[in-house]
């Protein structure tokens, strides 16, 4: 769990690889006092059971106002798309309205999704494999708004 400060959002970059760990974090936000929305990006590597990718879904379902879903960027023997898919119908399936679903076409644009929803106050969760490329875009906005 890395926070990021100098944004006028609170920003979260981690991971969650299980349903247990994408539970546990699912409760720590749940719990974490925002005085905006919540948000989350995440992606799940393809080479996952599809009954494990509905399980980490529906474990991400509940704390957040918005979800995007992506695939990560090796597919792993998925077709593009497949497993951003069977993530938004696992939250579909624990409860979340399909208005607060959005499905990036690839990692990438899931990143760029996610980092222009958060307005002041509110909190971005980034899970993804890739820690890196998330914490070089917060950089990026942070000069950006002159922080």
């Amino acid at each position: 769990m890395n926070f990021f400060d100098g944004l006028p959002f609170r920003l979260l970059i981690t991971r969650a690889s299980s349903p247990q760990a994408m539970e546990e974090l699912s409760h720590f936000v749940s719990q974490s006092p925002v005085s905006g929305k919540k948000h989350v990006m995440f992606c799940m590597v393809g080479d996952r059971p599809e009954g494990f990718l509905f399980d980490v879904a529906r474990s991400a379902a509940g704390p957040y106002d918005s979800y995007i879903c992506s695939d990560w960027d090796d597919l792993r023997g998925r077709r593009p798309g497949e497993v951003a898919d069977i993530l938004a119908r696992g939250l579909r399936q624990g409860g979340v309205s399909e208005s607060a679903v959005s499905v990036a076409a690839t990692h990438d644009e899931a990143l760029g999704m996610a980092f222009s929803r958060p307005r002041p106050g509110d909190m971005l969760v980034v899970v993804t494999l890739s820690q890196q490329k998330a914490w070089r875009m917060a950089e990026e906005l942070s000069g950006s708004v002159g922080l």
